[in-house]
Protein backbone atom coordinates (compact mmCIF):
# COMPACT_ATOMS: atom_id res chain seq x y z
CA UNK A 1 0.00 0.00 0.00
CA UNK A 2 1.41 3.21 -0.95
CA UNK A 3 1.41 6.86 0.72
CA UNK A 4 -0.74 7.70 -1.80
CA UNK A 5 -3.67 5.36 -0.84
CA UNK A 6 -3.84 6.39 2.62
CA UNK A 7 -3.61 10.08 2.60
CA UNK A 8 -5.75 13.30 1.21
CA UNK A 9 -4.90 12.52 -2.33
CA UNK A 10 -7.24 9.53 -2.37
CA UNK A 11 -10.13 12.53 -2.45
CA UNK A 12 -9.27 13.08 -5.77
CA UNK A 13 -8.51 10.01 -7.23
CA UNK A 14 -8.52 11.36 -11.20
CA UNK A 15 -5.30 13.11 -12.71
CA UNK A 16 -6.05 14.41 -15.42
CA UNK A 17 -2.36 14.72 -17.54
CA UNK A 18 -2.96 17.19 -20.63
CA UNK A 19 -1.49 16.87 -24.09
CA UNK A 20 1.22 19.53 -23.02
CA UNK A 21 2.21 17.44 -20.04
CA UNK A 22 2.46 14.33 -21.95
CA UNK A 23 4.86 15.64 -24.41
CA UNK A 24 6.83 17.25 -21.45
CA UNK A 25 6.84 13.89 -19.71
CA UNK A 26 7.81 12.12 -23.10
CA UNK A 27 10.69 14.21 -24.09
CA UNK A 28 11.72 14.09 -20.08
CA UNK A 29 11.94 10.08 -20.17
CA UNK A 30 14.24 10.69 -23.53
CA UNK A 31 16.78 12.69 -21.36
CA UNK A 32 16.14 10.39 -18.52
CA UNK A 33 16.67 7.16 -20.75
CA UNK A 34 19.88 9.25 -22.18
CA UNK A 35 21.40 9.99 -19.00
CA UNK A 36 20.83 6.41 -17.75
CA UNK A 37 22.23 4.19 -20.66
CA UNK A 38 25.29 7.20 -20.25
CA UNK A 39 25.51 5.95 -16.74
CA UNK A 40 25.96 2.06 -17.45
CA UNK A 41 28.76 2.90 -20.07
CA UNK A 42 30.03 4.85 -17.49
CA UNK A 43 29.88 2.37 -14.73
CA UNK A 44 30.99 -0.09 -17.73
CA UNK A 45 33.94 1.97 -17.86
CA UNK A 46 34.44 2.52 -14.36
CA UNK A 47 34.63 -1.42 -14.06
CA UNK A 48 36.96 -2.09 -17.33
CA UNK A 49 39.57 0.47 -16.23
CA UNK A 50 39.33 -0.79 -12.94
CA UNK A 51 39.95 -4.75 -13.99
CA UNK A 52 42.91 -3.30 -16.66
CA UNK A 53 44.52 -1.39 -13.81
CA UNK A 54 44.43 -4.64 -11.61
CA UNK A 55 45.89 -6.55 -13.60
CA UNK A 56 48.44 -4.23 -15.79
CA UNK A 57 49.82 -3.26 -12.73
CA UNK A 58 49.92 -6.46 -10.72
CA UNK A 59 52.29 -7.94 -13.92
CA UNK A 60 54.61 -4.94 -12.80
CA UNK A 61 54.30 -5.58 -9.03
CA UNK A 62 55.77 -9.22 -9.31
CA UNK A 63 58.76 -9.30 -7.13
CA UNK A 64 58.04 -5.98 -5.52
CA UNK A 65 56.82 -4.87 -2.02
CA UNK A 66 53.64 -5.95 -0.63
CA UNK A 67 52.56 -2.44 0.43
CA UNK A 68 52.54 -1.27 -3.13
CA UNK A 69 50.31 -4.74 -3.89
CA UNK A 70 48.03 -3.66 -1.05
CA UNK A 71 47.36 -0.03 -2.59
CA UNK A 72 46.61 -1.30 -5.79
CA UNK A 73 44.10 -3.54 -4.43
CA UNK A 74 42.37 -0.86 -2.45
CA UNK A 75 42.47 1.60 -5.29
CA UNK A 76 40.48 -1.62 -7.11
CA UNK A 77 38.32 -1.89 -4.45
CA UNK A 78 37.38 1.91 -4.33
CA UNK A 79 37.13 2.00 -7.79
CA UNK A 80 34.80 -1.17 -7.62
CA UNK A 81 32.73 0.72 -4.72
CA UNK A 82 32.64 3.95 -7.17
CA UNK A 83 30.82 1.70 -10.09
CA UNK A 84 28.23 -0.12 -7.33
CA UNK A 85 27.07 3.61 -5.70
CA UNK A 86 26.87 4.89 -9.59
CA UNK A 87 25.05 2.14 -10.95
CA UNK A 88 22.25 2.32 -8.06
CA UNK A 89 20.88 5.68 -9.19
CA UNK A 90 21.62 5.25 -12.94
CA UNK A 91 19.31 1.71 -12.81
CA UNK A 92 16.71 4.20 -11.06
CA UNK A 93 16.91 6.49 -13.60
CA UNK A 94 16.66 4.43 -16.67
CA UNK A 95 14.01 2.40 -14.93
CA UNK A 96 12.04 5.67 -14.24
CA UNK A 97 12.63 7.01 -17.81
CA UNK A 98 11.37 3.22 -19.53
CA UNK A 99 8.66 3.03 -17.08
CA UNK A 100 7.41 6.65 -18.04
CA UNK A 101 7.73 6.77 -21.51
CA UNK A 102 5.78 3.02 -21.67
CA UNK A 103 3.00 4.68 -19.46
CA UNK A 104 2.61 7.97 -21.47
CA UNK A 105 2.67 5.33 -25.12
CA UNK A 106 0.16 2.88 -23.84
CA UNK A 107 -1.75 5.34 -20.91
CA UNK A 108 -1.09 2.90 -18.16
CA UNK A 109 -1.55 3.57 -14.96
CA UNK A 110 0.86 0.74 -13.48
CA UNK A 111 3.58 2.17 -15.48
CA UNK A 112 3.13 5.59 -14.60
CA UNK A 113 3.03 4.20 -10.84
CA UNK A 114 6.46 2.66 -11.64
CA UNK A 115 7.69 5.50 -13.33
CA UNK A 116 7.01 7.45 -10.02
CA UNK A 117 8.15 4.68 -7.29
CA UNK A 118 11.13 4.57 -9.21
CA UNK A 119 11.94 8.62 -9.22
CA UNK A 120 11.17 8.32 -5.93
CA UNK A 121 13.93 5.84 -5.10
CA UNK A 122 15.95 7.71 -7.14
CA UNK A 123 15.40 11.19 -4.97
CA UNK A 124 15.62 8.82 -1.73
CA UNK A 125 19.09 7.05 -3.01
CA UNK A 126 20.80 10.38 -3.42
CA UNK A 127 19.46 12.34 -0.40
CA UNK A 128 20.66 9.39 2.01
CA UNK A 129 23.82 9.44 -0.30
CA UNK A 130 24.44 13.47 0.42
CA UNK A 131 23.76 13.14 3.72
CA UNK A 132 26.63 10.62 4.49
CA UNK A 133 28.57 12.74 1.99
CA UNK A 134 27.78 15.56 4.17
CA UNK A 135 28.79 13.54 7.47
CA UNK A 136 31.71 12.24 6.26
CA UNK A 137 32.78 16.20 5.34
CA UNK A 138 31.93 17.14 9.04
CA UNK A 139 34.16 14.26 9.91
CA UNK A 140 37.09 14.94 8.05
CA UNK A 141 36.90 18.75 8.50
CA UNK A 142 36.74 18.05 12.53
CA UNK A 143 39.56 15.57 12.28
CA UNK A 144 41.50 18.53 9.98
CA UNK A 145 41.21 20.78 12.89
CA UNK A 146 41.81 18.18 15.69
CA UNK A 147 44.99 17.64 13.70
CA UNK A 148 46.21 21.57 13.47
CA UNK A 149 45.65 22.09 17.41
CA UNK A 150 48.68 19.01 17.13
CA UNK A 151 50.95 20.31 15.82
Amino acid sequence: MSDFDTNEFTQHPKLIISQGSRSVLVEASKWAKFLGITGYCLVGLIVLISFSMLFVSSSFLEGTNLHMGMSIILMWIFYLAIAVIYFIPTNYLYRHAVSLRLAIERNDQRQLDSAFENLKSLFKFMGIFTIITLGLYLIAIFFAFLGAQLF
